[in-house]
């Protein structure tokens, strides 16, 4: 449509819709004006709606600060997605292996490297030679500047090839605990890559942040817990052993849990080890039920917050939605695709969710 405005074409029972939308910085979608299409051209009143949406959205994030308006046009070769849409149809009407390899071949030149990971994660499938171009894809992801993107390969590399070298600067070496005087409090357990993130430690913004506003009690020694952060069943068991003995080293009987990621696993894991979880806050966690889930009895109030469609989870080929009789209260954020943005303080403050934590059964807890 121009201007970074894009154009999708829903029909319904109502007749055929039209929805105008754009992108934000953080891969954030917005959809700016919606409307029943009852003439065959697009009225133009409907066109300058969106359109002044999209200028109003833009004033708004530079009087917040953002720079260029807060958000990112993409551009695309018209030539390039009218031959994308052509291979979908064609894979859509003859669902066979040559059609998805001749997609998955075209998507892999995409001008956005998140199409380009997914299609590298398929050409694994569907490609002769596949995997080793999937894995030299990745690797070169694993550096990109949007860390989406950057968490979205690492999930993919591990899934093909978990122990390959590319990976080792995201995890971390297992600590030992040492031991400690008695505490009543809460910690941070991080995710998947996320050893050596710094939003989680002492002077990350997400542990200052959490720290003034929900948990006053979040544990602030020298000795804060950490696991590999590996992407593997192995390291998460290893994580849960690991957590269990902290607590146990730190003489906390009951631990207050605000997680992200495989984090949340981990927990649930330790619960197995005779950890009791307080509260557990879960932020952006696959959700394994078969394989992760905590222990009867073991756990207080537990919350799930996510965005809609997370793209690592989806890479993770893990679900978002907890059984409805896991006891697992959920928060759905109106942001999409974002793995991150569960731990941006200005996420909580923007939703007030400091205000939406469960209780705790920990004895002296805030």
């Amino acid at each position: 449509m121009g201007g970074g405005l894009f154009e999708l074409r829903p029909s319904g029972r109502s007749g055929i819709g039209r929805a105008f939308y754009f992108f934000l910085v953080g891969r954030r979608v917005v959809i700016g004006h919606a409307f029943i299409k009852k003439t065959r051209e697009t009225p133009d009143r409907e066109l300058k709606i969106a359109r002044r949406r999209v200028g109003e959205l833009q004033k708004e994030l530079r009087r917040r600060g953002f720079a260029n308006g807060g958000w990112r046009e993409v551009r695309s070769d018209p030539r390039f997605a009218s031959e994308l849409r052509v291979l979908t149809v064609e894979l859509l009407a003859r669902p066979e292996r040559r059609a998805a390899a001749l997609l998955v071949a075209h998507s892999l030149a995409h001008p956005d490297p998140l199409v380009r990971i997914a299609a590298a994660t398929a050409a694994a499938e569907v490609l002769q030679q596949g995997r080793g171009l999937a894995r030299e894809r990745f690797r070169i992801y694993l550096h990109d500047e949007d860390s989406l993107v950057r968490m979205l390969a690492a999930t993919c590399l591990a899934r093909f090839a978990p122990g390959d070298p590319s990976l080792a600067p995201l995890t971390m070496a297992e600590p030992t605990p040492p031991a400690h005087d008695p505490i009543h409090t809460s910690t941070i357990v991080h995710g998947t890559w996320a050893a050596g993130s710094e939003w989680w430690r002492l002077a990350g913004d997400y542990f200052r942040y959490l720290r003034t506003a929900a948990a006053p009690d979040l544990y602030a020694g020298d000795d804060l817990f950490h696991w590999s952060g590996a992407w593997k069943e192995s390291a998460r068991k290893r994580g849960a052993k690991q957590l269990a003995k902290w607590a146990a080293a730190h003489q906390a009987p009951c631990l207050n849990l605000f997680t992200h990621s495989h984090g949340g696993n981990v927990a649930m894991l330790a619960t197995h080890r005779g950890l009791t979880v307080g509260r557990l806050v879960l932020l952006s966690c696959p959700v394994h039920w078969t394989k992760y889930r905590p222990k009867p009895g073991t756990v207080g109030g537990m919350l799930s917050i996510r965005t809609h469609l997370d793209l690592v989870i989806l890479g993770d080929r893990g679900g978002q939605r907890f059984p409805k009789d896991s006891g697992i209260r959920e928060r759905i954020l109106d942001l999409w695709f974002s793995h991150s943005a569960s731990h941006e303080p200005e996420v909580w403050k923007a939703n007030h969710l400091e205000q939406a934590l469960p209780g705790s059964v920990c004895a002296h807890a805030p």
